[in-house]
């Protein structure tokens, strides 16, 4: 009988396991719509934003956009998320951690870079954040937040994430746990999503 409930247990919790990511898809994907649809039309902008600025190492990223883009909530506080496209990015100059790292992301591929802009939930749900995280070598990850290459290099992506989240963590005066990572190229394709245990 034991055994019939562990069983049962399991397929519970991998139909649990299945909505969430399923969710967490389809909130990616519906935050990521308008972004990616403009993306290939807008992609230009991203050539002549390094160009125009002398862009071409991976510690001129940070400087130039830190410099160029300041920082904003979406609408609500952060309720309303969504990615704004680089011709709305570009016309603003003002983002939220979405739009600034997936700029970041794409100016490090840019360079031929290879970066990732990742989405992390906490638990509790105080606050969420997205980065970007480089792989400067096949085995390593580093977080690269708002293209800050000051942090030392992970083995593992949920290392170089909950490195990150942490320090976020601690400057707000509250205690998280990094749950989910959800990985999108550059392109905003989801390349993974990972539930950290």
């Amino acid at each position: 009988m034991e055994h019939r409930n562990d069983i049962a247990s399991e397929m519970k919790g991998g139909i649990q396991m299945f909505i969430i990511k399923w969710l967490l898809k389809l909130y990616i994907t519906l935050k990521s719509y308008k972004a990616k649809k403009y993306l290939q039309k807008d992609y230009h902008l991203i050539r002549e934003f390094a160009i125009e600025h002398n862009i071409h190492s991976r510690t001129d990223v940070a400087f130039t956009v830190n410099r160029n883009f300041s920082y904003v909530t979406d609408p609500l506080f952060g309720l309303v998320d969504k990615l704004s496209p680089l011709h709305v990015l570009f016309k603003k100059r003002t983002g939220d951690c979405d739009d600034i790292n997936w700029l970041v992301t794409l100016l490090f591929n840019y360079l031929g870079t290879k970066a990732y802009f990742v989405t992390v939930v906490v638990w509790p749900y105080t606050f969420n954040h997205a980065t970007c995280v480089i792989k400067p070598y096949p085995d390593r990850w580093q977080p690269a937040d708002y293209g800050d290459l000051s942090m030392p290099t992970y083995l593992t992506l949920e290392d170089a994430v909950k490195k990150i989240m942490n320090m976020y963590a601690e400057s707000l005066g509250v205690s998280i746990k990094v749950k989910w990572i959800i990985v999108q190229d550059a392109k905003l394709n989801i390349v993974d999503i990972i539930h950290v245990k």
